[in-house]
């Protein structure tokens, strides 16, 4: 959305805006006219970030005053900010679900409640094939902690859907400017002319550029459809397949088909 001359900007809270989709989407939001509030660890590289002129708030998930000062008078929460990899599963649970939660109960705290855009991962789907990708309303079969751990996060989510507008985006692998590994990906072929395949056996994999994910991030907290809520029960219930393998080799519930859950990939 185009920022028209005289109108208030709108505020949109950013956290993970230190990582390699943040930098793209923190850039994006200011070109559209926005106004940025990044949450940021006292310990991170934000150097960048204030020279674009954007407002930081130090600190962290487990600080609820400094989460209410961030998400204080924003139009919008964007929550990038995630481990892809943790010592312990439940380490892995800790920053991805728990922050998650206290992020959205600050949310739910406020007079004027801000859109709560939640970027997830496809891992949180579970593998596919090519002859049948993924759609959003299939049931979920994560394999990885991490993956796990997003899906855990979408249905904690789900509990403050009747007070706080959610979106969900599940972005497969992301790529484009600033992206480090992807560079090392693409080194090693040149230098080596080879690129190794797990297993010895071909592999697709879905991929999307961040400048897509940053249009659909912003779509999805203009005019996205939003999460219906879940009960407390309903949540354990959830919990308590996801931590039994047996279990979660049957299919994982579905929230509801058209449930504001949005994926980002492309499947040609």
């Amino acid at each position: 959305m185009e920022k028209m001359e005289g109108e208030k900007k709108k505020i949109a809270l950013v956290t993970g805006g230190t990582g390699f989709l943040g930098k793209n989407f923190t850039a994006y939001l200011l070109e559209k006219g926005w106004e940025v509030v990044c949450l940021v660890r006292p310990n991170s590289r934000y150097a960048h970030l204030k020279k674009d002129g954007i407002r930081l708030v130090l600190g962290d998930f487990t600080q609820m005053d400094v989460l209410r000062e961030a998400v204080h008078g924003v139009d919008a929460v964007f929550h990038l900010a995630a481990a892809t990899a943790a010592v312990s599963i439940e380490k892995m649970f800790e920053v991805n679900c728990s922050a998650t939660e206290n992020l959205v109960k600050v949310c739910a705290e406020q007079e004027k409640t801000p859109v709560f855009v939640y970027v997830s991962s496809l891992a949180a789907a579970g593998p596919s094939t090519v002859q049948r990708p993924h759609e959003e309303s299939d049931a979920c079969r994560p394999v990885s902690w991490y993956g796990k751990s997003k899906l855990a996060a979408e249905f904690t989510l789900a509990q403050y859907a009747d007070r706080v507008p959610i979106s969900v985006v599940r972005p497969p692998i992301i790529f484009g400017p600033e992206d480090h590994e992807m560079r090392k990906w693409i080194n090693a072929i040149r230098k080596t002319g080879f690129f190794f395949i797990p297993f010895l056996r071909p592999f697709r994999f879905s991929m999307v550029h961040s400048e897509d994910v940053s249009q659909l991030l912003l779509l999805a907290a203009e005019k996205g459809e939003r999460m219906p809520h879940l009960s407390a029960d309903e949540l354990e219930t959830f919990l308590r397949r996801l931590s039994s393998p047996k279990k979660l080799s049957e299919a994982l519930p579905v929230l509801e088909n058209g449930c504001g859950i949005y994926f980002a990939s492309q499947t040609e």
